[in-house]
C-alpha cells in the first residue's frame, strides 16, 4: 500500500516551492513452516520519503 501527499506554494510569480511525502508499506506476513525462507516469523516493511522541490519559471510568460 502507498500513501502520498503533496503541497505547493507560489513564493513569487516565478518561484514555486513544492513538498511531498510518501509512505509505502506491506501488510504483515506470517511464515510458520517454509523450506525456502531463511527464518520463520512475521515480516513487515515500511519505507518513507520526504522531499522538497523548487520550480523556477523564466521569461515573461507570453505566447505559452
Amino acid at each position: 500500500m502507498v500513501l502520498t501527499g503533496a503541497v505547493g506554494w507560489d513564493a513569487t510569480d516565478s518561484v514555486t516551492v513544492l513538498g511531498d511525502a510518501r509512505l509505502q508499506f506491506i501488510l504483515p506476513r506470517t511464515v510458520e513452516d517454509s523450506d525456502y525462507d531463511l527464518g520463520n516469523g512475521t515480516y513487515t516493511m515500511v519505507l518513507g520519503l520526504v522531499g522538497a522541490h523548487v520550480q523556477l519559471r523564466f521569461g515573461r510568460g507570453e505566447g505559452l
